[in-house]
């Protein structure tokens, strides 16, 4: 099967790294690219950011020991005020974790990026099983959305990924190759993590991640104390599924509060979640976005992340969004600048609220 001209990822490439990122010298040469990432855990400096009237959520940006904190609005309509610990679905930006534990399994050697998916799940039908791990990631299999509504019930109820493989196999698919976003192939990617390490997703990833960042509100399920916008409130209550509450999985969904979010991203930039060489994997363009860019920085996805330049400077994380729902979280490898944002609201984008602060001159 032909590859996409614009994907980075070759086999000698990935094979190389694969190879030597387990050696001292490997990880102290790649921590180079991170230099300024590790902070302290109490900043020493800490301001208020400025966001607009209109929002109603979490805001947390760290730079060296700078932090700077916004909350504003109430959890619901008759609720408490929303603080840094309040929990709000984090959507898409899941989708970074799933890339984290992918690099953990290509870090010990048990799969490459390159390695076509029937290696690890043989029974799968030729055109999806031909696909490589590494498409599963960035948006090029092809496999499409199995987060629909006629799919909802099935997805409330499954206890693994592997359950949920049917509804990929029953999906509509497009040409592998170009880059078509796609929730399918996360599934995909977490049911080849589920075979690889005798674990469902969700243990996996609370060992894995949650546990090791020290994440100590995180979850998949929605709880009542969680930050919903009203309708999914509503729908709760009256027993009904929607988007906003089906329990979190591999495509994005968990809930947790901002001072978990960014818990996960100083462990990332710390190298204790992956080494600062396989970082440098996951998150470098491997299938690039088309057109030229106005700003000169090349754009695309990397395993789990979306990336925007090139070497030590660029800039990786993931946003997401549905109807009264808005998240982003934003690394500069750099400056070792990070800022994430929950909301229960999409009226002001939380995806334009962490552009606006990275893109700042100071936190403070």
């Amino acid at each position: 099967m032909s590859q996409s001209p614009t994907r980075r990822c070759r086999a000698n490439e990935a094979g190389s790294v694969a190879q030597t990122v387990t050696r001292r010298s490997v990880i102290a040469a790649g921590s180079a690219c991170l230099a300024g990432c590790v902070t302290s855990h109490r900043p020493a400096q800490a301001c208020a950011l400025t966001v607009p009237e209109a929002w109603s959520g979490s805001v947390i940006a760290r730079e060296g020991e700078r932090q700077a904190t916004s909350v504003r609005g109430l959890v619901h309509a008759d609720g408490p005020p929303v603080s840094l610990e309040t929990r709000f679905n984090i959507l898409s930006l899941g989708k970074m974790m799933t890339g984290v534990l992918m690099g953990q399994l290509f870090e010990g050697g048990h799969l490459r990026f390159t390695d076509p998916v029937r290696a690890h799940l043989p029974d799968l039908p030729e055109h999806i099983g031909s696909l490589t791990v590494g498409m599963l990631l960035d948006h090029t299999s092809g496999l499409g959305n199995y987060i629909e509504a006629w799919n909802f019930a099935a997805i409330a109820a499954a206890r693994s990924a592997t359950r949920l493989l049917p509804l990929v196999l029953a999906g509509s698919h497009t040409e592998p190759g170009p880059i078509v976003y796609c929730n399918s192939g996360y599934l995909l990617a977490a049911a080849v993590i589920e075979r690889v390490t005798g674990q469902t997703y969700a243990d996996i990833l609370a060992t894995r991640v949650f546990r090791r960042c020290g994440m100590r509100g995180a979850g998949l399920a929605v709880q009542d104390t969680d930050a919903l916008p009203d309708l999914a409130r509503s729908a709760r209550a009256a027993g009904q599924t929607v988007a906003a509450i089906l329990p979190g999985g591999p495509a994005g969904g968990a809930f947790m509060s901002a001072q978990d979010l960014m818990r996960f991203a100083d462990a990332l930039l710390a190298g204790r979640l992956v080494s600062p060489a396989v970082l440098a994997v996951i998150a470098s363009i491997q299938a690039e976005r088309p057109g030229a860019p106005v700003d000169g920085l090349r754009r695309g996805w990397g395993y789990g992340f979306g990336v925007t330049g090139e070497g030590p400077g660029r800039s990786i994380g993931h946003t997401g969004g549905l109807p009264g729902l808005s998240a982003a979280c934003r690394m500069n490898l750099g400056t070792g600048r990070r800022v994430v944002a929950l909301s229960h609201q999409d009226m002001v984008d939380a995806a334009q609220v962490s552009r606006d602060i990275m893109m700042q001159t100071g936190l403070c």
